[in-house]
């Protein structure tokens, strides 16, 4: 991804919710990537994965040059389950 700018948000409200994302590929010149994930009430799973990079078509890790990847995830209240995994040059 060069130069874009994209927010993702999500208030997954009351109940038992699963998220799951990854950046799949490198980010450049300037790109400004947010995630804001809200679990909320119930049992959450709230998972980020971000070493496949398309580009190379591998599980290799994912460039950030002169950008910003920013991950917000909130589980909530309860016993939850909150993850991310990342591999970055």
């Amino acid at each position: 991804m060069e130069g874009a700018s994209v927010t993702f948000k999500a208030d997954m409200g009351n109940g038992d919710d699963t998220f799951f994302r990854g950046i799949r590929g490198d980010l450049s010149r300037g790109s400004n990537v947010k995630f804001d994930v809200r679990g909320n009430k119930g049992y959450d799973s709230l998972s980020m994965w971000n070493t496949f990079d398309n580009a190379a078509y591998s599980y290799d890790s994912i460039d950030i040059n002169d950008s910003t990847l920013d991950i917000h995830l909130d589980v909530g209240d309860h016993d939850d389950q909150l993850s991310v995994f990342e591999k970055t040059d």
